[in-house]
């Protein structure tokens, strides 16, 4: 049961959290009456041996449906394997991105250093400042 409820959104628990901390799910172990008594330590020894990380998540990459994704990724590569020898004959090439929403915050607490057999610590509380955007250009040049 523990490892069924590790694997699934605390929001289908009332849990007003994006993921389960071992914490959180050790107090909803207990409260669905699972197990009577456990430890934070213990569940995570568990959550260890069944090779569960609460804390990992991976991007999921869905194949795009367009048609002509490999025509225009074959456009964008040969533009990129051609840019040295068009500099040559006086022709840039830039790459622009633009990332938006990203989060402006700082923390309310300073880190703690890392001491010997202790890692560094970061304090989650932060105050938010809004939004910016970053717009980053590439030139690529002669190397």
């Amino acid at each position: 049961m523990l490892f069924a409820l590790a694997c699934s959104p605390p929001e289908d628990y009332g849990r007003p959290i994006s993921h389960w901390t071992p914490r959180e799910l050790t107090d909803e172990i207990m409260k669905q009456g699972i197990v009577k008594s456990i430890s934070v330590r213990h569940v995570v020894r568990l959550l260890k041996e069944a090779e569960l990380k609460l804390h990992a998540l991976s991007l999921l990459v869905n194949p795009s449906e367009d048609e002509e994704f490999d025509a225009k990724v074959e456009d964008i590569t040969g533009l990129y394997i051609s840019a040295i020898e068009r500099y040559q004959g006086g022709e840039r090439t830039m790459s622009i991105d633009e990332m938006t929403a990203i989060q402006a915050t700082e923390r309310i607490e300073k880190d703690l250093p890392m001491r010997p057999g202790k890692v560094g610590r970061r304090e989650f509380e932060y105050i938010p400042h809004g939004t910016q955007s970053l717009i980053a250009v590439l030139q690529c040049c002669h190397w």
